[in-house]
């Protein structure tokens, strides 16, 4: 009798997930990404660039070889209008240059000009310094747990939407 009454695995995964979830992974990672997307805003705005400004100038700045616009789309998911605008305004003010792509000559690369390199090092010295500042006294032992945990957790929810869009059930729904 005892038995019977007892739940079985699947019913225990599943009060488990729901145990966890109670608070929602967007719940709790929401507050702290929003945190760091300010820290990232005043950085930019110390530097004179916008947010999204910023980052695609540090994408720019990681390919020397060069970025194609729609490379830079694929990259930021974002629209060739938004990544075009800010490519020209970089343009405008001397600090991305677009050359002839070798090998697709109807696309254009953009590279970093000289004042360019500059503005980036400048940035990279304060990520670097905040860095320093704020890992200050975390072991590379918790460092790499919360990268494991934060891992796990992304790999998980990508996962979980591929199990959104294909309409399936979730493993403790009788899923994979």
């Amino acid at each position: 009798m005892l038995f019977q009454d007892s739940p079985t695995s699947d019913e225990r995964n599943r009060v488990d997930a729901e145990n966890k979830s109670e608070e929602s992974v967007m719940d709790f990672l929401t507050p702290l990404l929003a945190q760091f997307d300010k820290i990232y805003y005043d950085l930019a705005k110390r530097h004179g660039e916008s947010y999204f400004g910023m980052w695609v100038l540090e994408e720019i700045g990681d390919r020397p070889e060069g970025v194609t616009q729609k490379q830079l789309c694929e990259i930021l998911y974002s629209p060739k209008q938004t990544v075009n605008s800010l490519v020209a305004s970089f343009v405008r003010r001397g600090l991305v240059e677009t050359k002839p792509n070798s090998t697709d000559g109807r696309s254009r690369l953009h590279v970093l000009t000289a004042a360019g390199k500059e503005k980036l090092d400048a940035i990279r010295r304060d990520e670097r310094m905040l860095g320093i500042y704020s890992l200050d006294g975390v072991s590379r032992e918790e460092l790499d747990q919360v990268r494991r945990v934060l891992c796990s957790i992304a790999d998980r929810c990508t996962q979980g939407v591929a199990f959104l869009n294909a309409n399936e059930p979730f493993p403790w729904e009788g899923g994979e």
